[in-house]
């Protein structure tokens, strides 16, 4: 059996080792990985993304929603796929995205109504990723530090910049500056609410097992510290970090 003193020394779990690590290291890998996978899949959501294939300015930005929704499922198909080497655990071939009500993330239960919606959500929420992300990319569990370090944080950082251009180019105007004022409004308290609880006890064994190397509020820090000055470049108001915020 491999010890928790172990893996806090430095040893690295793979996926034939995961059956001889402790309980509690188990159900938080499996958590963190069921997780990860179930929020790529959002992008199923006609409501959030589906609909900015058809409707957005134009062709190029029309191929960009498209390519970042192929990214996107691909990485949850290959975070599922990680998932069943450890646990049997779902039928890939019948993924479908959760409920509204069922998701964990309020951020995920809203429809992106506008394209100034879609590029708010875009540029903030991809953002969380990327800094739950880059802790990731040299955790304990090794197959999902390598598909983190490879493939899903550097796919994850241009997503992030495509809204970032987009929100750009929608502020480049008065009228366009308010509407993006307004979805960055709406979107940046939901982005804040999915760095977790402050207070948080599954964060801190996260840590211990090093899973992840911060807690949700000093993650929340960095990504206030990281986004303000981004927003403020392109001539918006960065909003209160506690209004119309739900997870504090």
């Amino acid at each position: 059996m491999i010890t928790k003193q172990e893996i806090q020394a430095g040893r690295d779990i793979e996926a034939g080792d995961f059956p001889n690590t402790p309980q509690e290291y188990q159900d938080l890998v499996v958590k963190m990985v069921f997780n990860h996978a179930t929020n790529e899949m959002v992008v199923l959501d006609e409501e959030i993304y589906g609909r900015w294939v058809e409707h957005a300015p134009t062709v190029d930005d029309r191929f960009r929603v498209a390519l970042t929704i192929h990214e996107e499922i691909g990485h949850g198909l290959k975070v599922y796929e990680l998932l069943n080497q450890i646990r049997n655990y779902v039928d890939i071939t019948q993924i479908t995205p959760y409920s509204k009500t069922k998701r964990g993330f309020d951020s995920f239960r809203h429809p992106c109504a506008t394209w100034s919606d879609f590029a708010a959500f875009t540029f903030l929420l991809d953002r969380c990723g990327m800094h739950q992300q880059r802790e990731q990319i040299d955790c304990s569990f090794a197959p999902f530090a390598r598909l983190i370090k490879h493939t899903i944080l550097p796919e994850e950082t241009a997503h992030t910049s495509r809204g970032y251009e987009w929100l750009k180019r929608i502020s480049s105007d008065p009228k366009g500056r308010q509407e993006a004022q307004e979805a960055v409004d709406r979107w940046y308290p939901r982005a804040l609410d999915t760095l977790g609880y402050s207070n948080s006890d599954r964060s801190r064994k996260f840590i211990e097992w090093r899973l992840k190397k911060r807690t949700n509020e000093e993650r929340r820090q960095a990504y206030i510290q990281e986004v303000s000055p981004i927003i403020e470049s392109i001539g918006l108001r960065v909003p209160d970090p506690l209004k119309n915020r739900k997870v504090l």
